[in-house]
C-alpha cells in the first residue's frame, strides 16, 4: 500500500442506529452484502482478509489494518487486476462516533480521486448502509450505473 498525500475521499452521515450495529455492518460478511457487494469474506483483525465479490467478477481486496470495535476500523482495498489502483493499494478509515442516539460515520478513502466515481459510489453505497442499518428497504445498488 501507497501513502497518498492528496485530499482523500471523505463522507460523513449520521445513522439512526447504535455505533456497534453500524460498525458490524463493514466487519459481518452476512451484513455487509445487505449494502455493498454480492459476496464476501471478512477477517477483521489486524492483517485478516477483506475481500468483496461485486457483479461480473470485480473483487475489492485488502488487509484490515486497525479493528477497534465499535469507534474506528482501517482497510487497505483495490481492484483485483487493476492497473491503477490493485488489491491492496488504497486505504479506507472510519470512525463511528455516537451522536443525538444514533451514530456518525466518517469515512475516508485514501487513493482515488477525491471526485468522481469513486467519491459517487461511496455516497451510494453508504445511503444504502443507513437504510439497511435503519431497518429500511435500501435504495437500488449503484453498481451498474458506476462501472458504465
Amino acid at each position: 500500500m501507497v501513502d497518498h498525500p492528496k485530499a482523500p475521499i471523505e463522507h460523513t452521515l449520521w445513522i439512526d442506529a447504535d455505533p456497534s450495529v453500524v460498525f458490524d455492518y463493514f466487519t459481518d460478511a452476512e451484513k455487509l452484502v445487505q449494502w455493498m457487494g454480492d459476496s464476501a469474506v471478512l477477517s477483521p483483525s489486524p492483517g485478516g482478509e477483506y475481500r468483496v465479490t461485486f457483479k461480473e467478477g470485480w473483487v475489492s481486496r485488502g488487509k484490515f489494518l486497525t479493528v477497534d470495535r465499535p469507534h474506528r476500523l482501517v482497510y487497505t482495498v483495490g481492484w483485483e487486476g487493476h492497473q491503477q489502483f490493485p488489491a491492496g493499494s488504497t486505504r479506507v478509515e472510519v470512525e463511528f462516533t455516537p451522536h443525538n442516539g444514533g451514530t456518525t460515520v466518517r469515512l475516508r478513502h485514501f487513493g482515488p480521486p477525491s471526485k468522481g466515481l469513486e467519491a459517487d459510489g461511496w455516497l451510494m453505497y453508504l445511503r444504502r448502509l443507513a437504510a439497511v442499518a435503519e431497518g429500511k428497504a435500501p435504495p437500488p445498488n449503484p453498481f451498474d450505473q458506476l462501472v458504465r
